[in-house]
């Protein structure tokens, strides 16, 4: 188990890059599909129909667009209305707002259910086996007491409790940080201390979910 920050945390540059190509194809294919349904011939506007029904797997597309035919059917209704023709259409009909709003229905479950596989990391290999990692050595006392109350259980009531928490980083046989276990009992503060490479940053790296734990758990309140 994990902090709840883990399970929202999404990497800074796929967040902007999945923004901006949304963004990007939501604001030219709105303008462009409406530019050819405006000036194009007959022929031009079968390819604008093929392209509207092809840019509805973007979000942002399907909220563009239905924006723009959503008003233009008002513009035209009140238009018309001056010469005693009631031309006004559900703005809900199924070619007018309503496949847009149906794709948008299913691709917010399909990107859910995405989102979901990724967070919990089915799309990504096993962790890194732990199999090869040597013996826990002589450690100081207070250290082989702490690990000894939180592995017979002991740590239930901390607010925060690791348990074997191991980071072995890629091309890298020793450890970063080696089956660290610990609780922070509530009310108390606390920091890690070590010399340069003894592992603090990657701890909490992992506590915040920019970094995947190897092995181990981590438990919060």
């Amino acid at each position: 188990m994990y902090p709840a920050s883990f399970f929202f945390k999404i990497p800074s540059t796929a967040y902007v890059v999945l923004t901006s190509v949304n963004i990007l194809i939501g604001i030219n294919g709105s303008v462009s599909t409406f530019v050819l349904e405006l000036f194009g011939s007959n022929e031009i506007g079968g390819i604008n129909d093929i392209l509207k029904n092809v840019f509805l797997i973007f979000p942002h597309f399907c909220l563009g667009r239905g924006l723009i035919d959503m008003v233009k059917n008002q513009a035209m209704a009140d238009a018309l209305e001056r010469f005693g023709e009631n031309r006004f259409r559900s703005p809900l009909a199924w070619d007018m707002v309503g496949k847009n709003l149906f794709a948008m229905a299913i691709e917010g479950v399909v990107f859910f259910v995405i989102t979901v596989l990724i967070q919990y990391r089915f799309c990504f290999k096993a962790r890194s086996s732990t199999s090869h990692l040597k013996p826990i050595g002589e450690e100081d006392e207070d250290v082989a007491r702490e690990r000894q109350r939180i592995l017979s259980g002991g740590g239930q009531s901390d607010i925060l409790e690791l348990r074997e928490l191991t980071k072995i980083y890629k091309r890298k046989q020793k450890p970063a940080v080696d089956r660290l276990c610990v609780g922070i009992p509530p009310g108390e503060c606390f920091g890690l201390l070590g010399v340069n490479g003894a592992g603090k940053t990657s701890t909490f790296k992992m506590l915040t979910g920019d970094s995947v734990v190897t092995s181990g758990e981590a438990y919060l309140a």
